[in-house]
């Protein structure tokens, strides 16, 4: 998770890599799941934000099923390679919010570093 200006703006960007070897086992979706309910239920953001390769059907599948919303689509270059990349959005409204309960510690120590409270 990272965000700019988060203080006035209270938007985060999420997102994620897991080695091949674990695909499929619901691991990227838990972690997104975690780090969007403390981003919401914690430190009070608005927005969550992430983005994916075009091509990348598993991983818009993860931010499709937690509610994310498509946001629109740019370029940009990885390493010499250009990929077309697909911005998603997620609102605490929209977000589909699983059935376990986050257990958050060293949040206060979190946010007096953020500066946020």
């Amino acid at each position: 998770m990272g965000a700019k200006d988060f203080a006035t703006l209270r938007t985060v960007s999420t997102g994620s890599w897991l080695r091949q070897s674990v695909h499929g086992r619901g691991l990227g979706k838990e972690m997104r799941a975690a780090v969007v309910l403390w981003a919401f239920d914690w430190l009070g953001a608005e927005v969550a934000e992430s983005e994916a390769a075009a091509w990348n059907a598993a991983s818009l599948g993860v931010s499709a099923s937690l509610g994310y919303e498509l946001n629109g689509i740019t370029r940009k270059a990885w390493g010499t390679t250009v990929e077309t990349l697909q911005h998603v959005r997620l609102s605490p409204e929209t977000f589909n919010r699983p059935d376990w309960t986050l257990k958050v510690d060293g949040h206060e120590a979190a946010v007096k570093f953020l500066g946020i409270r």
